[in-house]
């Protein structure tokens, strides 16, 4: 191979880490944040007694690259029959509220194995746990870490360095 030809064939490869760049590290962010941040959110939610229907809702869904900055979106859902985003309320907590039926006459449920009814009264709030973002304050920098190392390792790929 002529040196022209090895020129041409690294410019190549350059030209083909400029093209793939921004989807690579979409896509690797994603990745990762999926085998960094959730199983820390799951266990930390697990050991807060959270419902399974919570944690097994919550994930990392989609990764950004803007303006030098990759963004990571994570949900964590779960609705009552009612409408009420129990996994919000979970993580930013609510205030003390009154609660009142809303299909039938009067709210039921177990208590001391004895069932109880109300027409309504009132409930302590929800303390805010905030159990995902402070995961995620506490992985940010191994997620960096990671990112930065996938994205050498991908560059040397490439690259045959």
């Amino acid at each position: 191979m002529s040196t022209l030809e090895a020129i041409q064939a690294r410019r190549q490869k350059f030209m083909h880490i400029k093209l793939h760049f921004k989807d690579f590290i979409e896509r690797e962010a994603l990745r990762l944040a999926q085998a960094i941040i959730i199983p820390e959110i799951v266990n930390r939610m697990m050991n807060a007694g959270f419902s399974r229907k919570i944690w097994q809702n919550t994930d990392a869904i989609k990764a950004e690259l803007k303006n030098d900055k990759v963004i990571v979106f994570f949900r964590s859902e779960y609705f009552s029959d009612t409408g009420f985003d129990v996994a919000l309320a979970r993580e930013y907590g609510t205030r003390r509220h009154m609660i009142r039926p809303r299909t039938k006459t009067a709210l039921s449920w177990i208590m001391g194995g004895k069932r109880m009814f109300s027409k309504g009264h009132e409930v302590d709030g929800i303390e805010s746990l905030k159990i995902i973002a402070s995961s995620l304050e506490d992985k940010r920098n191994q997620l960096q870490d990671a990112l930065n190392k996938s994205l050498i390792d991908w560059k040397d790929k490439i690259l045959n360095t």
